[in-house]
């Protein structure tokens, strides 16, 4: 991986690089992550719900102690992210977050997949973001969900690219002929189609929106 420089046979590593944080450049988490809540904010914006964006934490025993939440709508302190461990993904979420949010405000943690579905454990709380704008699910989290779709299509293919050099640099070393991909080699879990969508989709994102933030994982 260019990332984090774990070594995978071809097809795992394209799973890997649906969620690998390490990795940068098109579709990686921070910019699909930073992709989502802004989607989700300004649905809720569409929707009439007063929403700030990035609010600055405190811990007020340890002014050292801060952080950043993804969106604030009312009393919800709601956080975004990309995993496919959303057990234990929200379990930390809560544990980063407990000393640092003040006492009017909830943390609901919303889990999406890396192939763009809320996790069962976040979808209560996010169809009742849906209701609070007055939209159904599918209104409110098409156009947020799309974002996160878009994203791993292209850390899909951009992996599938790299694969196939790695390939076809072992077979010109080995001899001389013209570079094919490894024979039969797809996307894994059906993800093809997922992959294509984004061939024809411009990258609007610019490098500043990869910036991480102490909230985005």
């Amino acid at each position: 991986c260019t990332g984090c420089a774990k070594v995978f046979a071809p097809e795992p590593y394209i799973v890997h690089s649906m969620s690998c944080a390490a990795k940068e450049g098109k579709g990686n988490t921070t910019r699909r992550h930073n992709a989502m809540r802004d989607a989700a904010i300004e649905q809720c914006r569409k929707g009439g719900l007063g929403t700030e964006k990035e609010m600055l934490l405190q811990n007020p025993a340890d002014s050292s102690h801060t952080g950043r939440m993804d969106m604030v709508v009312g009393q919800w302190a709601v956080d975004f992210t990309i995993t496919t461990k959303p057990n234990a993904r929200q379990m930390a979420k809560h544990h980063t977050y407990k000393n640092l949010l003040p006492p009017s405000l909830t943390l609901k943690v919303i889990a999406i997949s890396p192939t763009g579905r809320v996790h069962d454990d976040s979808y209560h709380i996010a169809r009742s973001l849906a209701k609070r704008a007055s939209m159904t699910f599918e209104e409110f989290w098409g156009p947020v969900l799309a974002e996160v779709k878009r994203g791993t299509a292209q850390a899909i293919n951009r992996a599938r690219d790299e694969v196939i050099t790695v390939h076809n640099q072992r077979r010109a070393r080995e001899a001389s002929m013209q570079p094919t991909a490894p024979a039969g080699m797809q996307s894994p879990h059906g993800l093809d189609k997922l992959a294509h969508e984004s061939d024809s989709e411009p990258d609007d994102h610019s490098d500043a929106d990869a910036a991480p933030t102490a909230a985005a994982t």
